[in-house]
């Protein structure tokens, strides 16, 4: 334990970071959280997994909290802050591999104050238990070649789960092979028979996804497929810039220290931080050519190598500079922490979505289902009420209620009448 107090003091700031910036805030649920938490109660009162394409691990995860639990926005909130800290905890582990115990600290502790992961360590997505598969299979990965084989098991299981959350889980198969590759052990490995053991493993764990594909669509491969098609394909000219942008935006107050552990790992030839690097070169390019769907959330795989690689190069300016360069420190890693409470902030008052929990309730309480709404998940979550997507014949139907955003799709009609409710940006109409 007292080996490992930079572990200890990182994990509780950590969790009292997250939590605290929760009770601060505290926002309703988004239409994205809002999928998962709806899935999430059907599972609970017998209707079974509604998730369509979208691995149903997660969902399962946020079901079981809530039936142990209750069903309360700070059960399935605590779910993404209790995968964050674990996440800190599994990069910390992971730069221990590559670092000194106190940089690999310090990997943590900026991870934690990472502003993207921050605000995802605050919604009910399925981003920070993927993050903690992917960094856990890829640590127990790493140990497993440079120690002790039996570990490639616990990675194989670990990769089983984390394919379960999201499929781009097997974007890490490529890396662990360039990490052999880079150690010159991948005809060593290839002779194991606890690889082939970890594979059958993996497999077998696989067995309930393949049989939910084959229960939905007839097909045990179906699933994984229409998966693919939906995110990705060809990238459009327009959108190619997209990923490179938004990882200057990923990596915040980092991005000096990324720059100069870059040149720094090709400068030693580091074959562990060309690791790092050609793992973040990877993730990136195969973002920007190949995936269609757009969103700075799909870049949160690179997260880990971005924190290890900062904590390297700080690691060199100290030194070169002693505790001067603890002074950068300071204002890179204030930097995020101000960045952090911004976004959190930001997405607690997103206009799209203030009222929308208060205008439910509100429904709730003065309507009957079904109703009509232009945000679907959070109205059906709030209501618990059959929800009809807004268009130009839901708007005929004989519904008691209309719940309307203003920031969403915009209709006009619904508009030029008298709101029966308003709160925020969200009206409720009764149906006259």
């Amino acid at each position: 334990m007292l080996r490992n107090r930079e572990l200890l003091s990182v994990a509780i700031l950590s969790l009292a970071f997250y939590l605290a910036l929760y009770f601060v805030f505290s926002p309703a649920f988004s239409l994205d959280e809002a999928f998962y938490t709806n899935s999430a109660r059907d599972v609970i009162v017998g209707k079974g997994y509604t998730g369509w394409i979208i691995p149903p691990l997660f969902t399962h995860i946020v079901a079981g909290f809530y039936f142990l639990f209750g069903q309360y926005e700070y059960v399935a909130r605590t779910i993404a802050a209790i995968f964050g800290l674990l996440s800190v905890i599994t990069v910390y582990f992971l730069g221990k591999r590559f670092l000194k115990e106190r940089y690999a600290a310090l990997a943590a502790l900026l991870l934690t104050v990472l502003p993207a992961f921050t605000l995802l360590s605050q919604r009910v997505m399925t981003e920070t238990s993927y993050v903690f598969f992917w960094t856990a299979s890829l640590l127990f990965f790493v140990k497993g070649i440079d120690e002790n084989k039996n570990w490639l098991l616990l990675s194989a299981a670990l990769f089983a789960l984390g394919f379960m959350i999201k499929f781009s889980m097997v974007l890490l198969l490529p890396i662990m092979l360039f990490y052999l590759f880079l150690e010159k052990k991948v005809k060593t490995i290839l002779t194991s028979n606890f690889l082939y053991a970890g594979v059958v493993l993996g497999l077998l764990m696989l067995i309930p996804m393949f049989l939910y594909s084959q229960s939905l669509f007839g097909n045990y491969t179906e699933l994984f497929i229409k998966s693919f098609q939906a995110y990705s394909s060809a990238t459009s000219p327009e959108g190619i810039l997209f990923y490179p942008t938004n990882f200057f935006f990923v990596a915040a107050a980092t991005l000096p220290l990324l720059i100069y552990g870059s040149w720094e790992a090709f400068k030693t030839k580091d074959r562990k931080f060309l690791f790092v690097v050609g793992s973040m070169a990877f993730l990136l390019v195969y973002r920007t050519l190949v995936l269609e769907v757009r969103e700075t959330r799909y870049l949160i795989d690179i997260v880990p190598f971005v924190v290890l690689l900062s904590a390297s190069a700080f690691s060199k300016l100290y030194e070169k500079f002693g505790k001067k360069a603890l002074v950068l420190l300071s204002i890179l890693v204030l930097a995020n922490v101000i960045a952090g409470i911004y976004l959190v902030n930001s997405f607690a008052n997103n206009e799209k979505y203030v009222g929308m929990k208060e205008a439910s309730l509100w429904a709730k309480d003065n309507c009957s289902p079904p109703v009509v709404a232009n945000i679907v998940g959070p109205a059906a979550y709030y209501t618990g009420f059959e929800i009809f997507h807004m268009n130009n014949e839901t708007l005929k139907k004989n519904v008691s209620c209309f719940i309307y955003s203003k920031y969403e799709v915009v209709f006009p009609e619904l508009e030029a009448r008298k709101a029966d409710f308003i709160h925020g940006a969200v009206s409720v109409y009764k149906n006259r």
